[in-house]
C-alpha cells in the first residue's frame, strides 16, 4: 500500500527543496504541507496534481513511498 504523505516528502527531497519552499511554490501553507506528510491517503485529484507538478505519473509518485 502506498503512503501519499511519504511520497510527497520523498518527491520534495528529490527535487532538492525544503518543505517550506515547496509550500511557497505549490501555493499551500506550510501547515498544509506538514499535515499532508502525515496522511496515508488523499483524494485522487490531489494526487494527480501533485504527480503532475513533479513530472511523474500517479503510479510513479505513489511508488516513491515504497
Amino acid at each position: 500500500m502506498s503512503n501519499v504523505g511519504l511520497s510527497l516528502r520523498v518527491a520534495i527531497a528529490k527535487k532538492g527543496l525544503r518543505p517550506s519552499q515547496f509550500a511557497d511554490e505549490y501555493g499551500w501553507s506550510r501547515q498544509r504541507v506538514s499535515q499532508f506528510f502525515k496522511q496515508e491517503s488523499a483524494q485522487i485529484d490531489v494526487v494527480q496534481k501533485l504527480s503532475t507538478h513533479f513530472g511523474m505519473t500517479v503510479d510513479q509518485f505513489l511508488d516513491l513511498s515504497k
